[in-house]
């Protein structure tokens, strides 16, 4: 952003999911800003103006060859779509949009074309959310301290009995209707994993915590 920007461009707050680790003085001198761990989402935060801020280094030309090449390279990985949509879902996701409109918007495109392109690679925008929501509640979960009511809100779940049945189902088995014991199974989980993390040593501040089936 820097170097877009200039240097007199500095973030309000910066978001980071990991959990706070002992020593925060280099995220201080390297960020200068303040610092929230353990947050729902890794994220910059900065004013608005920036977004106007108009860049120097700027080359219309060359917008121009990366645009035509960019649509080039859409066009050619159509048939990666579902792995695509997966970091533009994960973000929408946390904004609090609604998930399939805003995705469909942001690739301009209708909701029926997007659920109709997925459809032919054999999976459903549903199906893709829920593994998302999975993914994100088990690192948030394990990772931070946001309270499973934070967790389902940030997820968009109706309430925290429908996010606590869906984490103990799993993304890939149908809903228990039942929630009598879902929310001490997953406070279970969550100190059970908390646990094994702190048997292993603190963590160390250079790690980045992948969600489970997140690529290296």
């Amino acid at each position: 952003m820097r170097y877009l920007c200039g240097e007199t461009w500095m973030p309000n707050e910066v978001q980071l999911m990991h959990e706070r680790p002992r020593d925060v003085a280099p995220y201080r001198r390297l960020l200068g800003a303040r610092v929230r761990f353990g947050a729902e989402r890794t994220a910059l935060l900065f004013a608005a103006r920036w977004l106007d801020h108009r860049i120097a280094s700027a080359d219309p030309t060359m917008r121009r060859i990366l645009e035509r090449r960019i649509t080039e390279l859409e066009a050619a990985n159509r048939a990666e779509l579902p792995a695509r949509l997966r970091g533009l879902v994960r973000a929408v996701l946390l904004s609090g949009e609604s998930p399939s409109e805003a995705v469909a918007r942001r690739l301009s495109i209708s909701r029926r074309t997007l659920h109709r392109r997925l459809r032919a690679h054999g999976v459903s925008f549903e199906q893709l959310l829920d593994r998302l929501r999975f993914d994100l509640a088990q690192q948030l979960l394990q990772h931070s301290a946001v309270s499973m009511t934070d967790i389902a809100v940030a997820l968009n779940y109706a309430n925290t009995s429908a996010f606590t049945r869906a984490f103990i189902a799993g993304p890939d088995r149908p809903r228990a209707h039942g929630a009598a014991n879902a929310v001490p199974r997953c406070g279970e989980w969550r100190a059970s994993q908390q646990s094994r993390r702190n048997d292993c040593g603190p963590s160390h501040p250079g790690i980045r915590w992948r969600s489970v089936g997140e690529s290296e």
